[in-house]
């Protein structure tokens, strides 16, 4: 799994595929190369073959992990899949795991590029009811998504709670 860990800096998604395949093979692949694999396809922009990756992941360790999900929600937030990472996390619930900062980080990140600013703070209503401290990556999502929700005066409430001229110029 360290081989297609590595495979994911380099935008080698495909090599990262050959690997695990390999590992299926020889039946050593496990939740470790399944994660690698799927993060390597979110950092290429390949959302579809993450997707794809969890479904096998599933079927072949007969197990669902929370990080798992965190990878393929990440492929939905670089392609502003914001419906589908709602599904996602939906469906993670659905099998009794429980979401945690990165999960909701990323979710809410997929919302940023399609503006879906309202649905960015029920997510955030979420993670209060269920006791996960927002952090500054949160405040940095929700501003952008406010942004470009045409909700310039609540992108700016969110960039006051994390302060930072450095996010403020990235909105």
């Amino acid at each position: 799994s360290s081989l297609i860990s590595a495979c994911g800096w380099g935008q080698q998604w495909e090599q990262a595929l050959i690997y695990l395949r390999q590992m299926q093979t020889g039946h050593c692949s496990d939740l470790i190369a399944y994660t690698a694999a799927i993060s390597t396809c979110a950092k290429a922009s390949q959302w579809e073959r993450s997707l794809c990756l969890l479904r096998d992941e599933s079927r072949q360790t007969r197990g669902e992990n929370i990080r798992t999900y965190n990878a393929a929600l990440s492929a939905c937030a670089v392609a502003g899949r914001c419906e589908l990472a709602v599904l996602l996390l939906e469906e993670l619930q659905d099998v009794g795991l429980n979401p945690n900062l990165m999960t909701y980080r990323e979710v809410i990140a997929s919302c940023e590029a399609s503006g879906e600013w309202e649905l960015a703070l029920d997510l955030l209503a979420e993670m209060h009811e269920v006791k996960i401290e927002p952090r500054q990556m949160i405040y940095g999502s929700l501003a952008r998504a406010c942004n470009n929700g045409q909700q310039p005066e609540l992108a700016q409430s969110f960039l006051a709670k994390i302060g930072g001229a450095e996010e403020r110029e990235r909105v």
